[in-house]
């Protein structure tokens, strides 16, 4: 399929057998490149979201043939290497089912989520982390797989920027920190990383 003209760069994704081989290929280069420096790597960065633009269109099943191809490249290089997938804008449950089904679990080590939150409290998210873990153990022969939140964050707002919602300052964004880390761990999170904004 032809790209739009109009397509951002920045947001194409591979779609065909040579785009993902192609992609598989640059993962095993960056590899050799950084050595014993990378010890764990995300396929993609929020593929339901706005980073999977043109044919590929943020579909799961696409997602799921790229990683299919990735991961077994990867491990030939780094058989250490811990492959983590999904890589979400926030815990979208039927996208990633979406990807579990056309066997993407598979071909992951770890499942990588970006929960957020913008405007809201922490609370929450445990219930939705809880789902996940079922839904990889559905997928999963009964058994879990770690998740990492490898993005989590909250803007800086000023009082009435943002409708009724409550300013979110400094502190504030520091007691969600502390907040919604507890809650990663209480829902088995294995590690947690804060996106700076």
């Amino acid at each position: 399929l032809p790209i739009p003209k109009d397509e951002p760069g920045y947001g194409l994704a591979p779609y065909t057998a040579d785009g993902f081989q192609g992609y598989a290929r640059y993962g095993q280069e960056v590899l050799k490149h950084y050595g014993r420096q990378v010890r764990a790597v995300e396929i993609w960065n929020e593929y339901n979201g706005a980073f999977a633009q043109g044919p590929a269109d943020g579909k799961p099943e696409v997602y799921a043939e790229m990683i299919k191809r990735a991961y077994p490249a990867l491990k030939q290089i780094r058989p250490d290497i811990e492959v983590l997938g999904c890589s979400t804008i926030g815990i979208p449950l039927t996208w990633i089912e979406g990807v579990f089904e056309h066997g993407g679990l598979d071909a992951m080590d770890g499942v990588s989520v970006h929960p957020y939150g913008y405007d809201s409290p922490p609370e929450g998210v445990e219930e939705r982390l809880a789902a996940l873990q079922t839904l990889i153990r559905k997928y999963n022969h009964g058994l879990p797989k770690p998740i990492w939140v490898t993005e989590q964050g909250w803007f800086t707002t000023a009082p009435g920027s943002d409708g009724n919602h409550d300013p979110i300052t400094e502190m504030t964004k520091a007691r969600y920190l502390v907040r919604a880390w507890t809650l990663f761990r209480s829902a088995g999170v294995e590690k947690s990383v804060w996106y700076l904004f």
